[in-house]
C-alpha cells in the first residue's frame, strides 16, 4: 500500500488522542500464504483502493477507537471487525485528508475485514 500521511480533524472521524499509529499485519499460514491480502488484492480497484485508503487512515491511526464509531464492532474474545461503506475519496474527506489520485466511483462499496489485536498490531 502506498502510504498518506494526514492529520485527523474532518467530520467523520475525531483525532487519535495517542497520535501513534498501529502497524497492520496480514496473517500468514505455515506455507506464508497470506488470506487476507490476497483477498484485498482480488478486489476491484475501487473497492482495494477504498480498502486500502480506509486501513491506513482510520484502522493504522485510530486503532481500537475504531470500534466507537459505525466502521467498528468488538465482536468479542479479542476479535473485532472493520466495516467499510466508502470511497477512498469520501474517507479521505471524513478525515480531512487529499488523495493523489481519484478512482472512478461504478460501484457500492460494503466491506467487511476482521482483525485481532496483538500488541500495537493488528492481525487481518
Amino acid at each position: 500500500m502506498s502510504r498518506v500521511f494526514c492529520t485527523l480533524s474532518g467530520v467523520g472521524w475525531s483525532p487519535v488522542v495517542d497520535g501513534g499509529e498501529w502497524d497492520i499485519e496480514f496473517y500468514a499460514d505455515e506455507r506464508g500464504s497470506e488470506p487476507c491480502l490476497e483477498w484485498i488484492q482480488g478486489l476491484s480497484t475501487q473497492k482495494r483502493v477504498a480498502l486500502e485508503t480506509a486501513i491506513e487512515l482510520v484502522l493504522a491511526r485510530r486503532g481500537l477507537d475504531v470500534v466507537e464509531t459505525e466502521s467498528g464492532k468488538a465482536l468479542g474474545g479479542g476479535l473485532y471487525e472493520f466495516r467499510l461503506r466508502w470511497s477512498a475519496e469520501e474517507v479521505a474527506t471524513k478525515v480531512g485528508a487529499v488523495l493523489a489520485e481519484l478512482v472512478a466511483e461504478t460501484e457500492a462499496i460494503m466491506l467487511r475485514l476482521f482483525f485481532c489485536r496483538r500488541a500495537r498490531s493488528f492481525c487481518c
